[in-house]
């Protein structure tokens, strides 16, 4: 495709733990008219809420690479953005090639470097009392909701569910880098700039950095910031 003419770019969406479309839906607002949109959803999730969870790592990695492949138009480029655990998925989907084309650019946001892989030494009470406390530390629950403890339990259940996965995946060194384009979004105050840095080393091509402020869900804050930063690398390429 001629990058003189208005190129299409489909861009998939991969949530947070816990995340649903809905994650999204302020950040899809801002994206260009050239750029479809698709965000993913995690079985047990959202509309799929009546499936199972997936019963390993490795299983919603493979859900995933179904869904986008699914969707995959073969005349228009790809980007993957990924916020903590999507970043997680995106990198491994890429890095196993489970994607039928390679995406032009991975967005990562919230997310270490996979080599540091800090997780369960950060999440290391597993009470109900111990997870809602550290995603509340990480700015992912609204008051309101704690206000009724039914219905955090029912809301906390499938971000327990993803938490499980994420402390299950374990980054394998003896595979491959990536060689697309990596755009790194971080906030100091979640994952200073010495936690992501390393992601510059597991790709083969450009790598950026964007820092913000705020905590974990620095995105809430920042949606218009980073719709310009996706609209603006989309573009560049």
């Amino acid at each position: 495709m001629k990058k003189n003419d208005v190129t299409k770019v489909q861009i998939f969406l991969l949530p947070f733990a816990g995340g649903t479309a809905l994650a999204y839906s302020h950040l899809i607002d801002k994206l260009g008219s050239e750029i479809e949109k698709f965000v993913i959803e995690y079985p047990g999730h959202g509309g799929r809420k009546a499936e199972p969870y997936a019963s390993d790592f490795d299983t919603l990695v493979e859900d995933v690479a179904f869904q986008i492949n699914s969707k995959i138009d073969p005349e228009c480029d790809i980007a993957i953005f990924g916020y903590s655990l999507g970043a997680i998925i995106g990198f491994e989907l890429i890095r196993d090639k489970k994607l039928l084309k390679l995406p032009i650019t991975l967005f990562i946001a919230a997310q270490e470097s996979p080599v540091l892989n800090s997780f369960s030494e950060k999440l290391s009470d597993w009470s109900e009392d111990g997870l809602i406390n550290y995603t509340i530390a990480l700015g992912g629950i609204d008051e309101k909701i704690l206000e009724n403890r039914r219905f955090l339990l029912a809301f906390m259940e499938p971000i327990k569910r993803d938490y499980m996965l994420r402390l299950e995946y374990k980054y394998n060194p003896n595979k491959n880098k990536i060689k697309c384009n990596t755009i790194i979004l971080y906030s100091c105050d979640d994952t200073p700039r010495e936690t992501v840095e390393g992601w510059k080393d597991l790709t083969e091509a450009d790598c950026h950095f964007i820092e913000f402020d705020g905590n974990h869900f620095f995105i809430k804050r920042y949606t218009d910031e980073i719709g310009e930063v996706i609209n603006r690398y989309l573009r560049k390429w």
